[in-house]
């Protein structure tokens, strides 16, 4: 099994001379933060020009003033990530250097045969210069791959929201709602109870995208000609699933189904036909418990007696926040319903 690279400090390259001298030295720099596509083909061809593929890798201090931004990885992280590739037989942790005269000093010190770089490398000319001085050559080895870079990467993963379009209820109705539940939730206070703000009816839910704007014009190009209806509680009912699900049932309303198939048929272009929608809003969540406890719960819930009923004219694009132990549904957006 071949051994991990070596990780040396600057200051004592020249005592590993020995391990790396006679051979075909191939020479890359970088941060390498956040090691992605785009860095492991620049290594692979790189490393393909020679024999010994040597990373000189840049200190954090230098990642802070020349990116603005703090490295995702400190430098002793970000070596060891590197030494686990089977390609990487050095890296080389770099001191900040504020100059190139320190550059073209660590040059001279490895004195490799290639320097390897990137199509549109901002410092091509002064590494052309570098490797030029010691007889060596400079090579573009990849491409400028745009939509590969650490920065990147972390803007569109900060951009992603976990969404999912919904009937907001009105809030004389969720107050109404959260009367009737009154006495129960007394009995049940070990459950999680649904802040009554939060209570709503899951149409489709879109799951963690970063496709936001693409999701709200075909949403709307999808509803343009739907119609508002009303929806009608049923009962309270229960589900276990890896908990136990207090959820109230709405009456069937052709428009809702139809607006949950229509949307669903656009966005889940993969899925096959399941369970029919039904209009539900979840009141609360609770650990699993013994069946007879679940059937004693069921019992009760049939016992409840929960009415209400509004007009739905629009349905509204939430975002969900993970925020602890409830949910915060974020507004995105929201379309209107014909009347």
């Amino acid at each position: 099994m071949r051994k991990k690279a070596l990780i040396v400090s600057f200051n004592k390259i020249r005592l590993y001379q020995p391990v790396f001298q006679g051979k075909k030295i191939v020479l890359v720099g970088g941060c390498f933060d956040l090691l992605h596509y785009g860095h492991l083909q620049f290594i692979k061809k790189a490393k393909k020009t020679g024999e010994f593929l040597v990373v000189a890798l840049e200190s954090d201090e230098f990642i802070k003033k020349n990116k603005r931004a703090a490295p995702i990885h400190n430098q002793k992280e970000r070596a060891e990530i590197l030494s686990s590739l089977n390609i990487v037989d050095l890296i080389i942790l770099l001191p900040y250097f504020s100059s190139n005269k320190e550059y073209f000093q660590m040059v001279r010190t490895i004195s490799p045969k290639i320097v390897a770089v990137t199509e549109g490398d901002p410092q091509l000319e002064n590494k052309r210069k570098q490797i030029k001085q010691i007889g060596g050559q400079l090579k573009v080895v990849t491409p400028l791959l745009k939509k590969f870079s650490t920065r990147k990467i972390i803007s569109e993963f900060n951009s992603i929201r976990r969404l999912f379009l919904a009937v907001d209820l009105p809030v004389k109705v969720k107050k109404q709602l959260n009367e009737q539940l009154a006495d129960f939730k007394k009995e049940y206070p070990q459950f999680n109870w649904v802040s009554t703000e939060n209570f709503h009816i899951t149409i489709h839910f879109f799951g963690e995208t970063n496709k936001v704007e693409q999701i709200k014009k075909r949403v709307k190009e999808i509803i343009w000609d739907q119609t508002g209806f009303y929806l009608y509680s049923f009962n309270a009912d229960v589900f276990v699933n890896h908990k136990l699900v207090v959820y109230l049932n709405f009456r069937r309303e052709k428009r809702i189904e139809e607006l949950s198939k229509r949307i669903k048929s656009n966005f889940d272009i993969n899925s096959v036909n399941g369970r029919k929608f039904v209009p539900h809003l979840t009141l609360a969540r609770g650990k699993r418990s013994s069946k007879q406890q679940y059937f004693v719960l069921k019992k009760r819930l049939e016992k409840i007696n929960i009415d209400i009923s509004f007009p739905v004219k629009r349905v509204v694009l939430f975002e969900s926040i993970l925020t602890g132990k409830k949910p915060l549904y974020k507004k995105v957006d929201s379309f209107n319903l014909l009347n």
